[in-house]
């Protein structure tokens, strides 16, 4: 009987070491396992890191790329400071612009001399689908002229192609500072601004934009968008 009994606990301990040896040699494994996703994981946090610094440097760099553009634009704006844009006139083949800025000039009751025109010639259209006739750059000598043709164009206003001796169908013809693409775009949302927000008047000077809600409220620049949604909560 106790040969019986003492074989039976040696198949039990036998079993047990079996047993015991399958547990270790699990356990051996999921160590391998945990020390192989722990590699892993220290690859992915030094990834993370690198990304991370990775992506501050382009924050960093960013934001220095968008102060470079606007000190760009400033020069940019700078260097058309006695220029002026003249827009909507009818294009004729043979045309002469010398022409008709001499009877531009003479219905807004300014003289102008030789020495004081630099230059003065058609741009083509930004959209290569637009059929508006090309704006009309004039460059003059000193930006005091300049200024003082754009002052007699806003107080004659309503000058026509008609007026100027161009033939065809009649129309408006504009005048204004020669601004930046990015000024432009500026001005095109600071006019539809301001007439959303019944603003009576929105001008540009010396390559800066300006609102005025009336006659009686207090001007503000507009010189970026963060200044465009200060009137949109107005």
């Amino acid at each position: 009987m106790l040969d019986g009994w003492f074989k039976k606990q040696d198949e039990k301990f036998s079993k047990l070491i079996d047993e015991f040896s399958d547990i270790k040699t699990s356990i051996k494994f999921i160590n391998e396992q945990y020390e192989d996703l722990r590699g892993k994981n220290e690859k992915i946090e030094r990834r993370v890191a690198v990304l991370e610094e990775k992506s501050t440097l382009f924050q960093n760099n960013s934001s220095q790329i968008s102060i470079l553009e606007n000190k760009m634009d400033v020069m940019e704006q700078q260097a058309r400071q006695c220029n002026v844009e003249i827009s909507n006139v009818p294009e004729k083949r043979g045309e002469n612009l010398l022409t008709i800025l001499q009877e531009m000039s003479s219905l807004m009751k300014v003289s102008l001399t030789k020495q004081e025109i630099v230059s003065i010639h058609r741009v083509p259209q930004l959209s290569p689908g637009n059929s508006n006739p090309k704006n009309i750059i004039l460059k003059f000598s000193t930006r005091n002229v300049r200024d003082n043709f754009i002052a007699a164009a806003r107080l004659n206003k309503g000058i026509t192609s008609e007026q100027l001796k161009i033939s065809g169908p009649v129309t408006k013809i504009y005048i204004n500072e020669h601004l930046t693409l990015k000024n432009k775009n500026l001005f095109r949302q600071a006019r539809n601004t301001a007439r959303e927000k019944n603003f009576r008047f929105v001008w540009v000077k010396h390559g800066t934009i300006f609102v005025r809600a009336s006659e009686t409220a207090p001007v503000t620049a507009i010189r970026s968008q963060s200044d465009l949604l200060k009137i949109k909560s107005m």
